[in-house]
């Protein structure tokens, strides 16, 4: 099958994905023959691209680390455009065993976000919320690989955002504590932030590159 004849197919998905899905979720399709305007079709456009924008720095370092060899997608990694926070998937689009383009989903988290800072604070009003420095926690895990689990679920926790809804800062944040508390030494630790946070490995490295 030639390259447009599957890329027809994917562009022909794109209003049933965006009926299903709904207005704050952007669909894109990407053609990888051409990195500078790879975008061939767009719906609900979000992040406010548009058919012929340029493929992303996180889209050319996925096509750089081969990632798409081994797996078919990558599922719900954060994404960040200049007004909005998005949760993001891309499926490989490939003719036979040679990627030709993406699929990208980038679900819109700005209008949760502060649907969630708003109940936040409504609960803060009526102090409902626990105060943090009363939510003490003993461990009894006696191995060092469950410790640190644990200690990674409670920095995470106290970030007071699911890890669904959380941006690249909070999760920034996230790796510093764990850096300053020397988490990060431990073995496995990064396996276990890379399951916690819902990141690939590249994105963890990526992030401490970022960070003191």
């Amino acid at each position: 099958m030639k390259d447009q004849q599957i890329f027809k197919q994917y562009i022909d998905l794109l209003p049933f994905l965006a009926a299903v899905l709904g207005n704050e979720c952007e669909i894109v399709i990407h053609d990888l023959t051409n990195p500078q305007a790879s975008i061939i079709a767009i719906k609900n456009p979000v992040s406010g691209r548009k058919k012929g924008d340029a493929l992303t720095h996180f889209a050319q370092e996925i096509l750089d680390q081969g990632l798409y060899h081994n797996q078919d997608f990558i599922a719900n990694y954060n994404g960040q455009s200049k007004h909005h926070d998005f949760l993001s998937s891309t499926f490989f689009i490939k003719n036979g065993k040679t990627i030709i383009g993406m699929l990208c989903i980038n679900k819109n988290l700005t209008p949760a976000k502060h649907t969630m800072f708003a109940l936040e604070n409504l609960l803060k009003s009526y102090n409902l919320i626990q105060n943090q420095e009363k939510n003490i926690t003993e461990q009894f895990d006696s191995s060092i690989v469950d410790i640190a689990k644990s200690r990674i679920q409670e920095i995470i926790a106290r970030q007071k955002v699911p890890v669904a809804y959380m941006s690249i800062e909070d999760k920034l944040t996230v790796l510093q504590k764990l850096k300053d508390d020397a988490i990060l030494d431990t073995k496995g630790s990064i396996q276990e932030v890379v399951a916690q946070l819902h990141v690939s490995i590249p994105t963890i490295y990526r992030y401490l590159k970022r960070i003191k």
